[in-house]
């Protein structure tokens, strides 16, 4: 794992030790936790809906890079 990365999930465990229980607790956050989950299942559900999620399998199904790297791979 790159460093960078790895140094950057210590320090959000050690924000999550000493902040975690009070910003589960706050109600602003929670609102936005909710609006949040909403936002991704929508997103997800318009991705299955225009074939994103397929492609995607497909990609990992046959050892392609990851579609994301690849700029002519979904044509919109």
């Amino acid at each position: 794992m790159d460093n960078a990365i790895a140094h950057r999930i210590e320090f959000v465990y050690h924000l999550h030790k000493l902040f975690g229980q009070a910003l589960l607790l706050d109600e602003n956050l929670q609102a936005l936790l909710l609006r949040l989950d909403q936002q991704i299942e929508a997103a997800h559900k318009e991705m299955l809906a225009i074939g994103v999620v397929k492609e995607c399998a497909d990609c990992a199904a046959n050892g392609d890079e990851t579609c994301c790297g690849k700029t002519n791979r979904i044509q919109m």
